[in-house]
């Protein structure tokens, strides 16, 4: 046999294809650095022999397993339902005594081992830890997901679990705790095997330990065959289970296609929550001033220094004022990001799910993805936009905003540059909260994106002392990267060959960013961003800077917007005055901008924002009328009252009497429509003449009632309870489901009555009740978005 040249992937640039040589003795040779970058040599028997090996091991496996399951799986179901948890793990611990004890092994070992130590566990170097994480006594111990594993690998092919197999290992390959043999594509075929079989053997052993008292050869062949048994809820009981969860699940489920709707869904729901964030900061007061606090709250010059101060300058006026900028300054272009980045996705995510249809109707007939004009280009666009902007970007911030936030920031230092720094570096590892933060943005750890946000965002939803640690603002921009990093891990399984070739975990490498982003589209919204960067943040606009601390420094009351209480004269004067600052404070900034940047960037920045006449503002006091306090029916003419089959007698007016309460307070003039349901909507243009009515039973009655609060009224407003909200969103058509951290996507079940575009809101974090302020801010966007108002809400049947 002549030597032979194998070119694989092909579309790969010149120069860099991976060649192949079959020398004689059929020992193969790998150049231009294999897999990992050193050249290796395997048999051809040797992987002929390794592949059969495990083949036979799966189809005995399998073969066993599916005739046990057909005659007797109820009663496994039984047995194992009647297991404790304690129970469960004693009994896997016996099938598999090595098995990992705790949750993400994988990243357990990662910890502890230091990278490029080589496979740890046996000489075939499949490290289970990081081949198999998701077989461990806790998960493997809850609900039901050894009996949705077993069904799933049993009863479905393996070849349909290859893809979620081969990308379950890239994590332990690119750690170097796992070995592939020297191929591009069939390395992982390999491994893929071995894995297979272990899981299927692991799981023969576990059901033999469940029907101990015969062999499983027995069981195999006695008794008859039975119907398969209905799909089993992961994890029964658990109301809502979040993505989160659902990522966590993910390797005992059977695989499903990428939902490019879904992505597409997810990410203009993103775009239109920063629509309306930016909008309540420039219509409500109270909110800017909540942010603003919020971030100066999360300030670095709140750490100390070395010394055990805090910087001298924040002492002075004039370094206080410049402190209440920065942080102004961080509020402010945060909306303006956010918009312009998501909003960009959501296009890029509409052309895709565009393609998709298009391809699935058979417009185009192709069998690649790249044979779809633009395809692989939308990709890229929205790979580097989430790299970059959302998860590099977010990362960076959040490394400054958890370390400064109250419950962390005894733990740092401030160094002389601002940089922040752990008074004892022993404390990144013992803290699970830092270590996961530090690998998000680390492009030097092998952590995959996916992994550590999944992992950020489980170990806050189920440690009470974590949650506790992590405030509203930390806990959005965690959520945020939940989201990024699963839209990330999503896009690149639309074209693994592809986005394996380019990178592991970054796409891009930061020396081919400026090239990558010279694409025209994503150059049309990072040059606006970088234009309003160098004229708004302290670091880069120089004497372009915009200093906005006396108008936003909180101290001084201007921004303090008592929109909870009774009308009064004196509290609706106290109202407008704080609308009218903050209506001049973003006059200084619209006029910032349009003295330094283009008429054209300006229309990119401001998509989205409000015109001034759109905003609502609290209309002029009116003194209320003087009405008599007591008003009967004897003070009113007899009147005779005739219709057909009644008496001509007076009508018997002798027990009836009117109580009129009389109004202590003042009253709106005509034109109010602060919180009231009783005015027309805003955009009535857009949302059409008809708005949404529901018959409510109390408990959402009363919700809606504090979301809708009309300030006029006798009633206090008071919190509202998360669930509380919950229950009243779904009374009124809302499907729930929890995404990442603090957020939850609420999506109409009707299209017809309420539209069919998602909204998302916070949960409150970490008290779980939503404050008047926040509620009143739901109650806005729901009007803004699908028409509710106060006035579409009715009390019906008592619960």
């Amino acid at each position: 046999m002549a030597h032979q040249n194998i070119f694989l992937n092909p579309d790969l640039a010149p120069g860099e294809f991976r060649t192949m040589s079959i020398a004689p003795d059929g020992v193969v040779s790998v150049t231009n650095g294999g897999y990992l970058g050193e050249e290796r040599s395997l048999s051809i028997t040797e992987a002929r022999d390794r592949a059969s090996r495990s083949s036979k091991a799966i189809l005995e496996a399998i073969t066993l397993l599916i005739n046990v399951l057909d005659r007797h799986e109820a009663t496994i179901h039984k047995r194992w339902a009647k297991r404790s948890t304690r129970q469960r793990q004693d009994l896997l611990r016996r099938a598999w005594p090595d098995m990992a004890a705790a949750h993400a092994p994988d990243l357990a070992a990662y910890k502890r081992r230091s990278k490029a130590r080589g496979a740890s566990d046996g000489d075939d170097g499949l490290d289970k830890n990081y081949a198999l994480p998701y077989m461990n006594l806790e998960d493997l111990a809850r609900g039901n997901a050894l009996l949705v594993l077993l069904n799933s690998r049993v009863r479905h092919p393996p070849s349909q679990f290859a893809v979620l197999d081969e990308q379950s290992l890239g994590f332990g390959i690119w750690a170097e705790a796992l070995k592939p043999p020297p191929f591009y594509h069939v390395p992982t075929g390999l491994l893929v095997l071995d894995v297979q079989a272990t899981l299927l053997q692991a799981l023969r052993d576990i059901v033999a330990l469940i029907l101990q008292d015969k062999p499983l050869e027995v069981y195999a062949e006695t008794g008859p065959v039975a119907p398969e048994l209905p799909p089993l809820s992961l994890y029964p009981g658990e109301d809502s289970p979040s993505v989160t969860d659902l990522a966590l699940a993910r390797p005992y489920l059977v695989p499903e296609k990428v939902d490019v709707a879904r992505l597409s869904s997810l990410a203009r729901t993103r775009m239109a929550e920063w629509v309306d964030y930016g909008w309540a900061m420039r219509e409500d007061p109270g909110f800017l001033a909540e942010v603003i606090g919020d971030w100066h709250e999360h300030s670095s010059a709140n750490v100390k220094s070395y010394s055990g101060r805090l910087d001298p300058a924040t002492k002075t006026i004039k370094g206080q004022l410049t402190e209440w900028s920065k942080n102004a300054s961080s509020a402010i272009n945060e909306p303006y990001e956010g918009i312009a980045v998501w909003g960009c996705l959501a296009k890029q995510f509409g052309k895709l799910a565009s393609l998709h249809e298009k391809f699935a109707s058979g417009e185009y007939e192709c069998e690649d993805e790249e044979d779809v004009p633009g395809y692989r280009a939308i990709l890229k666009r929205i790979i580097t936009l989430l790299e970059l902007r959302v998860i590099e970007k977010g990362a960076r911030e959040l490394r400054t905003i958890l370390p400064c936030s109250p419950p962390w920031r005894d733990l740092f230092v401030c160094g002389e540059r601002g940089g922040l720094n752990l008074k004892n570096p022993a404390n990144m590892n013992r803290h699970e909260v830092l270590w996961l933060m530090g690998q998000l943005g680390d492009r030097e750890s092998d952590v995959p994106l996916s992994v550590a946000a999944i992992e950020l965002a489980h170990l806050i939803h189920t440690d009470k002392q974590q949650r506790q640690n992590i405030t509203a603002l930390s806990a959005r921009f965690i959520a945020d990267l939940g989201l990024a990093c699963e839209l990330h891990k999503q896009v690149r399984m639309l074209s693994p060959n592809y986005f394996a070739r380019l990178g592991a975990k970054f796409t891009f490498k930061p020396e081919e960013l400026a090239q990558v982003v010279k694409d025209s589209e994503l150059l049309g919204v990072l040059t606006p961003l970088h234009h309003l960067k160098m004229i708004c943040s302290i670091a880069h606009s120089g004497d372009k800077y915009l200093n906005l601390g006396a108008e936003v420094d909180l101290s001084n009351g201007n921004l303090r917007y008592p929109a909870s209480r009774s009308r009064t004269k004196e509290n609706t004067e106290t109202l407008q005055a704080a609308e009218r600052h903050l209506d001049e404070i973003w006059d200084k900034y619209d006029a910032h901008l349009e003295k330094h940047l283009s008429t054209e960037t300006i229309e990119k920045l401001q998509t989205g924002v409000p015109k001034k006449e759109e905003l609502r503002r609290t209309p002029d006091w009116v003194e209320p009328e003087t009405r008599p306090a007591q008003q009967t029916i004897e003070d009113l003419e007899p009147v005779n009252v005739k219709f057909d089959g009644w008496t001509d007698e007076p009508f018997n007016k002798s027990k009836l009497e009117i109580r009129v309460k009389p109004k202590t307070t003042g009253q709106p003039g005509s034109g109010y429509d602060e919180e009231s349901s009783q005015t027309p909507l805003d955009h009535a243009q857009d949302l059409g003449a008809y708005l949404p009515r529901f018959t409510l039973k109390n408990r959402a009655y009363r919700t809606f009632g504090v979301v809708f609060h009309v300030p006029s009224s006798d009633a206090s407003p008071g919190e509202v309870a998360w669930t509380d909200f919950l229950h009243a969103m779904r009374a009124v058509g809302f499907n729930s489901e929890k995404l990442y951290g603090s957020v939850w996507r609420f999506t109409p079940k009707d299209g017809k009555i309420l539209g069919e575009s998602a909204i998302n809101f916070h949960e409150p974090h970490p008290s779980g009740k939503l404050s008047f302020w926040t509620a009143r801010r739901y109650g806005r966007r729901l009007t803004r978005n699908y028409g509710i108002t106060g006035q579409s809400f009715s009390l019906g049947e008592k619960e």
